[in-house]
């Protein structure tokens, strides 16, 4: 997690409690952090710069310079970046990124491929990884971007972007999530009236809307678990029994 001033802290999802302090070497306001699967950690600052924060025990992962490579070719290809997101089962791929002009871009094979998913800034983004039975049935990107239209999308950047929004409000997204469970990828987005909306993305297409009484900032999914940052700290949503439990730290 980031505070607003650019400090960059590790917690235990469980418990919430602080596990540690990640050195960065000129800490400012962020946009967003991204951790690969390699262990290193892509930092998008409040400006559209990018930093590097290479792991101290490299786990199986693009290394530091070919990492490298690829945000440089990102950042050549799209406007200023706003948003960052990585799927840490894909140890191949660099992180993905959402610019001002509405397009998000991925980094995969050697080039980048780009999918103008928004009117306006894209405000949010979030990815996992679909299917994977073995070497030659891989797994597959599927991103999630919100954007200061309302809209949430999906798209596979192997695919078209699908025609129209899974969701859209008139007030800008905040914050998404997306996690594959047994049931199929699910789907959180937060809207700037602090409403936040799980939705299934499996033919059953299940939602739920929840309101806390504060803006989210930041969100992820892991397991049951919505890990929620506000304004003024941190909470944790337990999907299967909907109770929210505060967790100590600052978003």
């Amino acid at each position: 997690m980031a505070d607003p001033s650019g400090w960059v802290r590790t917690y235990d999802a469980a418990t919430g409690r602080r596990l540690g302090s990640i050195v960065v070497p000129a800490p400012r306001p962020l946009r967003g952090p991204a951790v690969t699967a390699g262990g290193s950690i892509v930092l998008l600052d409040g400006w559209g710069g990018t930093e590097l924060v290479a792991p101290a025990e490299p786990r199986p992962g693009l290394e530091p310079y070919a990492l490298t490579e690829a945000l440089e070719a990102v950042k050549t290809s799209s406007a200023e970046l706003c948003a960052v997101a990585a799927i840490g089962r894909l140890p191949l791929a660099a992180p993905a990124f959402g610019d001002a002009e509405g397009t998000v871009h991925w980094y995969g094979s050697g080039r980048v491929v780009s999918g103008k998913l928004h009117q306006g800034p894209v405000t949010a983004l979030s990815g996992t990884a679909l299917g994977g039975h073995g070497l030659y049935d891989p797994e597959i990107p599927l991103l999630v971007s919100g954007g200061l239209d309302g809209a949430v999308r999906i798209w596979g950047p192997y695919s078209d972007p699908m025609a129209e929004p899974t969701d859209r409000r008139a007030c800008p997204v905040t914050a998404v999530a997306v996690s594959t469970t047994a049931a199929g990828p699910l789907v959180a987005a937060a809207w700037s009236d602090g409403l936040v909306r799980l939705r299934s993305l499996s033919r059953s297409g299940e939602v739920h809307d929840l309101r806390l009484g504060s803006e989210i900032w930041s969100m992820g999914l892991t397991g049951t678990l919505v890990m929620l940052g506000m304004p003024d700290g941190v909470a944790v949503i337990d999907i299967q029994t909907r109770a929210t439990v505060p967790r100590p730290g600052r978003p």
